[in-house]
């Protein structure tokens, strides 16, 4: 017989006492989250554009094949179930019990459509260039896929932390119609629909296909159908076509207000505001989210939001106003939350402006910038000044590399042999988007003061979101005010290198060109880490943004939101690990 010491069972007692309420609460699946942000939603799929407001809600509706573990150094599982990897290719396995939200079973054919439609030019993803490394794809079956890249990668499962996976069905060209007993007639959903000469995207293209296009159906390969125009078009027209349209385009007005995708919510509906709702996917292949809702509640300024979350309308804020953080802490009501930060603030350059194409003008000013005092003034210093693009929180920060100092002196000295081409030209233009928070909008006007004590008027346009955006890609402007968030990989190479997808600035260095290619054939942890030491001291020297800092990610968060910790928020998707929430309180 054994005995038990007299200890144990009020050692029991309290583990019991401890554990059971938390598991208990842990596993009551209900209630509902609201959040809200100032910022405008552009879309809602994760791959058309940079819009963190976007990249925020879609990872609540898509899932990438791995994702980061809580501590941002190792990889884990999510659509794939495991991998198999070597310096020149990988082979994701791929989870079998996944399904879209519409009950359509993902397959490896999801994910090949996916890297198809972020390559393609015409889709104009910001993540084109993150997967140039790509040779090929390979479907081994229908649960199996294989990358193969051009030059060895180290550690390649890291570069598909990104991939959130697209439904390859809601890409298809054609609805079915009409079917008798000896033919099937189709007609095209999209207009400008490539017609080839053989089922080859290298082979002639006889024609275009528009929407309402009606055809029959002659022939078809894998991935590929033979068709010839009965209506609404060219008749008698033949010729192949893709069966689904490999980029993203606003004829797919069916996926861009419907959003379908794997992840732990699935969309509910959105009003003319911006207000979203997500409800709960009870088809989840992890299990169903413990949270029945999600709302996204867009406020129109700040004091509203914080009004919002102290008057418990709201339950989250994921970045808090520094100089509300008191008002939030002394409520009763809520708590905060610092998370990792894995962005940089800056005013890109339009070097394609002769002023400021000279290295020693985008120094100047970025010396003339009492940088430390704005971010003091209007940050409540919850930040750290940079000398790059490199957060301290992101694998490859310099902690050697001192940032350029506030030297008004030296400034007005490199400027003065530029300033006579200034003289009777326009104001230059700095753009800066209007859900912005107010302190950016401070920081453009510290600036614009800064300059005009240097003798260069500057005019400050406030746009709205879109056309904001769509002037950096055009290049409508001389300066911009811009924020980048990164996910662990923090990948920089569409900001910087000549043909990034995201480099507004016409910025090209055949040095930095040359780095970023070593970087991606380099194998070692150190030679990597040295030659990004490299590239931020490059950055340094030629300056294409004035580079300000990184700010602290501060969230807010109702007393009632249980298992909301560091660990558990993703510094770019912020919802990543939403399963692992739950509402205490209803």
């Amino acid at each position: 017989m054994v005995r038990v010491p007299r200890r144990w069972p009020i050692l029991l007692i309290w583990l019991t006492a401890e554990l059971v309420p938390a598991l208990a609460a842990s596993q009551v699946p209900g209630g509902q989250l609201s959040y809200s942000s100032t910022r405008r939603l552009v879309a809602y799929d994760p791959v058309s554009n940079f819009n963190l407001a976007t990249t925020r809600l879609s990872s609540l509706l898509f899932e990438p094949l791995v994702e980061r573990d809580p501590y941002g150094s190792g990889v884990l599982p999510r659509l794939a179930r495991s991998w198999e990897a070597t310096p020149s290719s990988v082979t994701f396995f791929l989870k079998r019990d996944v399904r879209w939200h519409d009950g359509v079973l993902m397959t490896a054919a999801d994910v090949k459509l996916t890297v198809r439609v972020i390559r393609n030019p015409r889709s104009g993803s910001p993540l084109r260039d993150e997967f140039d490394f790509i040779r090929s794809i390979e479907i081994l079956d229908p649960f199996t896929v294989r990358f193969r890249f051009h030059d060895q990668q180290l550690e390649p499962e890291k570069h598909f932390l990104g991939l959130y996976v697209l439904p390859k069905h809601r890409f298809r060209v054609f609805d079915k119609t009409r079917v008798t007993w000896r033919e099937i007639f189709l007609e095209c959903r999209f207009k400008d629909v490539d017609l080839y000469v053989e089922p080859d995207e290298g082979s002639t293209v006889k024609g275009k296909l528009q929407p309402r296009t009606e055809v029959e159906l002659l022939s078809n390969r894998p991935g590929w159908l033979q068709v010839r125009v009965v209506g609404g078009g060219q008749k008698g027209l033949e010729g192949w076509t893709q069966q689904n349209w490999p980029f993203l385009t606003e004829d797919n007005i069916d996926f861009f207000l419907h959003p379908i995708g794997t992840g732990p919510y699935r969309f509910e509906s959105v009003d003319l505001n911006g207000n979203v709702v997500l409800d709960a996917w009870k088809g989840y292949h992890q299990g169903r989210p413990n949270i029945d809702r999600i709302r996204r509640r867009r406020s129109s300024d700040k004091n509203t939001m914080i009004n919002r979350l102290v008057q418990e309308v709201i339950d989250l804020i994921p970045e808090t106003p520094f100089e509300d953080i008191a008002r939030i802490r002394n409520s009763g009501i809520c708590r905060t939350v610092e998370y990792p930060s894995l962005k940089f603030a800056g005013f890109a350059f339009n070097l394609k402006i002769p002023f400021l194409a000279h290295k020693e003008v985008r120094q100047a000013l970025t010396m003339a910038l009492n940088r430390a005092e704005i971010l003091k003034t209007y940050y409540q210093n919850q930040g750290t000044v940079l000398a790059g693009p490199f957060s301290p929180h992101s694998w490859g920060y310099d902690f050697e590399l001192e940032p350029y100092p506030f030297a008004p002196q030296k400034a007005r000295q490199l400027m003065t042999p530029y300033l006579a081409a200034r003289q009777g030209k326009p104001p230059l233009r700095l753009i800066v988007s209007n859900d912005r928070k107010p302190e950016d909008q401070n920081v453009c006007h510290a600036l614009a003061s800064t300059l005009k004590k240097l003798g260069i008027p500057t005019e400050i346009v406030t746009m709205e979101r879109t056309s904001f955006d769509e002037a950096l890609r055009k290049g409508r402007f001389d300066l911009a005010f811009v924020e980048w968030n990164f996910d662990h990989s923090y990948n920089v190479r569409p900001l910087f290198h000549p043909r990034g997808t995201l480099n507004f600035s016409g910025y090209a260095n055949p040095e930095v060109r040359d780095l970023f290619q070593k970087l991606e054939s380099t194998q070692s942890r150190e030679k990597r880490y040295d030659l990004v030491r490299m590239l931020q001291r490059q950055l340094r020297d030629d300056s294409p943004y004035i580079f300000l800092w990184t700010t602290k990610n501060i969230a807010s968060v109702h007393r009632r939101i249980a298992n909301f910790k560091s660990s558990n928020i993703d510094p770019y998707s912020f919802f990543q690990r939403v399963t692992q929430w739950w509402i205490s309180e209803f």
